[in-house]
């Protein structure tokens, strides 16, 4: 079949696991054990198991309303733990282990304002899109 259908079947398998442990009283078993399963499989998984996530929240609330800070702070926290995960069982590519040194130099080197970012990204992108109008966008 196509892709479609494999995964389709896929996750009517899951979905029908998924229901059983609700029906048995094993839902956060099986939570436990997809999320024990997937891991330390990459750094997506890592920075989504529940106990990462919970932490890259808190950063996110620190911040209260402020979305530019919530946003840089969210990806600090990721960076941050990607990086202890890969002191212990997570493994990184040398591709990725450089992307999340990139990411670090470039989040560091972002400003706490959030004016002047926003100033600063408009100037960058005025300059190299030439036909971008900022007050197409409400900007």
């Amino acid at each position: 079949g196509t892709t479609v259908q494999c995964w389709s079947e896929t996750l009517a398998y899951d979905c029908s696991l998924m229901n059983v442990a609700l029906q048995s009283g094993n839902e956060k078993v099986l939570r436990d054990l997809f999320v024990a399963s997937d891991k330390y499989r990459d750094p997506q998984g890592y920075v989504l198991a529940y106990d990462n996530a919970y932490k890259v929240g808190q950063a996110i609330a620190k911040d209260g309303n402020d979305i530019y800070l919530r946003s840089k702070n969210a990806a600090l926290e990721s960076i941050k733990l990607v990086e202890e995960g890969a002191k212990g069982k997570l493994t990184l590519s040398r591709f990725e282990a450089k992307a999340l040194a990139d990411a670090k130099v470039a989040f560091e080197a972002l400003t706490d304002d959030k004016d002047k970012f926003m100033s600063d990204c408009l100037d960058k992108y005025k300059t190299e899109v030439k036909v971008f109008l900022p007050e197409n966008y409400g900007l």
